[in-house]
């Protein structure tokens, strides 16, 4: 258990009801009695930043936060990003431009990270699309139409059925599209949210 001195600051977590008093584990302090208590609420917070599916694996991979700080924190000192098994990401991998995403260099990351491992962070959720070829010799309402098989990976399949858009299986990203099938990605239409 943490030990606290006189003088410490420490963060109590409250409710405030409707008469501006502050309730805490059920006690009910009155404000005027406690001048000290400086309320803050959830909007005073700094937001929770948005990380890429890669990167909050990242994070997620240390079991112990304070070694993800350490290492995040050293990297650009001589240090390369490393992992929780204390493998070092070499800049030129394709494991370091995945993490990496879409952001300008190594500090712009590092910057990120540490911010998401003090705020908290969400994961951004991948446009999906669907993609259908068109065909002018169509008969009786067949298309084809990308899709993931079982293991992943796309092809392009026949189908005869009308609620095909809301199977996750054609539900593809840009990414999935493009590694094969990027002259198709002209005729991919964002799957709308229910």
């Amino acid at each position: 258990m943490t030990k606290f001195k006189t003088g410490d600051t420490v963060w109590v977590k409250g409710k405030v009801n409707n008469s501006g008093d502050i309730i805490i584990f059920g006690e009910t302090f009155l404000k005027e009695d406690f001048p000290y208590i400086d309320i803050c609420n959830d909007n005073d917070r700094k937001p929770k930043v948005a990380l890429t599916k890669t990167q909050a694996d990242f994070l997620e991979s240390f079991t112990y936060k304070p070694k993800a700080l350490y290492y995040i924190s050293r990297v650009g000192w001589d240090y390369a990003f490393t992992d929780n098994d204390e493998h070092e990401i070499d800049f030129e991998s394709s494991k370091y431009k995945e993490l990496l995403g879409n952001l300008p260099d190594e500090d712009e990351l590092k910057k990120l990270l540490l911010e998401a491992l003090i705020n908290g962070y969400t994961v951004e959720q991948p446009l999906l699309y669907t993609v259908e070829i068109p065909n002018p010799n169509e008969i009786g309402g067949n298309k084809h139409v990308l899709a993931k098989d079982k293991n992943g990976v796309v092809r392009i399949t026949f189908i005869s059925f009308i609620n095909w858009k809301e199977i996750e299986e054609f539900q593809l990203t840009e990414e999935e599209i493009k590694k094969d099938f990027e002259w198709a990605f002209q005729f991919a239409k964002p799957v709308e949210e229910k």
